[in-house]
């Protein structure tokens, strides 16, 4: 049996991949032993929260690398901006179409169990 290791410039491919297979698992799991209302809830939190996670790595790298002329103001309104556009998306989600509250949240934290899964990893392979 092969053992993979992650290592420290690995993290944030082992969060983006891992958050993708994640989505799909749960997102079939939840078609086939709940409902596709379930499954569609699930789908739509995961984007969701996938979705901030690359906005906000774009909107850091933007403030760190490239040197705004105004690096507080410009993460501020960006800041500003992402959770609107969220705040919308899930509130159009829940009130125009009806989606599973239960799933949404499920997608909602699929990076939080991805950071967590790591997390659990490196503390166990930090002896080695």
């Amino acid at each position: 049996m092969t053992v993979v290791t992650i290592k420290e410039n690995d993290y944030f491919t082992a969060v983006t991949t891992g958050s993708w297979c994640l989505l799909a698992a749960l997102t079939i799991g939840g078609a086939c032993f709940g409902s596709l209302r379930f499954a569609g809830g699930v789908l739509a939190g995961g984007l969701i929260a996938i979705g901030n996670y690359y906005w906000l790595l774009s909107i850091m790298q933007r403030v760190l690398y490239r040197q705004q002329e105004n690096p507080e103001r410009f993460a501020i309104l960006r800041y500003l901006l992402r959770l609107t556009v969220i705040g919308a998306l899930i509130y159009l989600l829940i009130v125009k179409l009806d989606i599973d509250i239960r799933g949404l949240l499920l997608g909602l934290s699929i990076l939080v169990m991805t950071i967590t899964a790591l997390a659990l990893y490196m503390l166990n392979t930090k002896g080695e």
